[in-house]
């Protein structure tokens, strides 16, 4: 089981940012390209569009040609408040199996993922909990070469570009005060060429209080052509020192919920894929309750055997958002505390 050496640990914390090499191990990998290259087969047989070629090229043209088809790849719901209007389209698409097939992709290896044993043991050294949650703002990101890129899919964070921004700020506020623990996991390499994160060395230490402006954080901006995507102008962060987080198929980057970051276009002929997740204390709110969380490590711990479960999970709470019976709740807070002047 892998945790943290003491160094790695002093790094983490004064960094805000920390790449801790081969976390994964070799089966996980090809079990979820094995998963994933079968449900794009899938998705591209759907949508009358042809399955020749590797994986990189049946991913790329699938995410190229319909962009939507990446919520079927994503490992939570539609940012999107009104998921009975989608409704239709998935059930056009799917049909009867709509249900079972459209909105979120949790198969085993995302399961595994989440309750992976070196993955929980870091979660609960850093955040210092023996009881540990896998926050549900989480996604895959699949990012195909960016000249490839429709302009539909050319601002959407998870197939290009990730502007820089907190962590933090992507969650509702009720969420603030949480210790939350970012887990990237590369599944290919993250290089220079293929827009690996970057993160701003030691700009989580920004004090955290009631009396700070926006409680602390930096200046986010509302998303212009999406309304899930916020970000901080490149202006606000010249300032500081600015380090790449280059990995390696398995590796992890542990990321400060306050740590500035972003990620840069993939300018190589390949995919770049990873998953972005969240832990936190279980029991404490994540900040997007609308849908759930999956404990980890302590009471009531999922494991790997747990994943029809957990999809469940995702599905019951689609459902009752559909229903009406919940709202589907996401960050506002930067359209009330923006900037008009920084953010114009």
């Amino acid at each position: 089981m892998t945790t943290l050496t003491q160094e790695q640990l002093a790094e983490f914390h004064k960094t805000g940012a920390l790449v801790v090499p081969g976390a994964l191990d070799a089966g996980w990998l090809r079990r979820v390209r094995a998963e994933y290259e079968a449900r794009a087969e899938y998705l591209l047989a759907r949508l009358g569009l042809s399955a020749a070629g590797g994986f990189d090229e049946k991913m790329s043209r699938l995410i190229v040609s319909r962009p939507e088809s990446y919520e079927h790849l994503d490992i939570s719901l539609p940012m999107i408040s009104d998921m009975a209007s989608r409704a239709r389209d998935w059930e056009k698409l799917f049909g009867e199996k709509w249900r079972e097939e459209a909105g979120i992709f949790a198969p085993n290896s995302v399961m595994e993922l989440l309750a992976h044993p070196n993955i929980v043991a870091i979660a609960k050294q850093t955040l210092g909990e023996t009881s540990v949650a896998a926050s549900p703002v989480q996604h895959a990101r699949i990012k195909p070469p960016q000249r490839l890129l429709p302009e539909a899919a050319a601002g959407d964070a998870n197939m290009s570009r990730t502007l820089w921004h907190q962590d933090e700020a992507v969650v509702t506020e009720d969420a603030r005060g949480v210790e939350i623990l970012t887990v990237w996991a590369a599944v290919t390499e993250a290089t220079l060429e293929n827009g690996c994160m970057f993160a701003v060395a030691g700009s989580h230490l920004a004090e955290d209080s009631e009396n700070a402006p926006d409680f602390g954080l930096t200046t986010h901006c509302p998303g212009k052509k999406l309304a899930a995507e916020i970000y901080i102008p490149d202006s606000l962060v010249k300032s500081g020192k600015v380090i790449p987080l280059i990995a390696k198929p398995g590796d992890i980057v542990l990321l400060n919920k306050r740590t500035i970051h972003g990620a840069g276009e993939n300018r190589s002929r390949g995919l770049r894929w990873s998953f972005d997740l969240r832990y936190q204390k279980a029991g404490t709110p994540s900040g997007r309750e609308c849908f759930p969380s999956a404990p980890v490590a302590g009471e009531g711990a999922l494991t790997a055997a747990d994943a029809e479960y957990y999809r469940e999970s995702w599905l019951r709470a689609r459902d009752k958002i559909i229903a009406g019976e919940i709202p589907a709740v996401f960050n506002d807070r930067w359209n009330k505390y923006h900037s008009a002047q920084i953010c114009a």
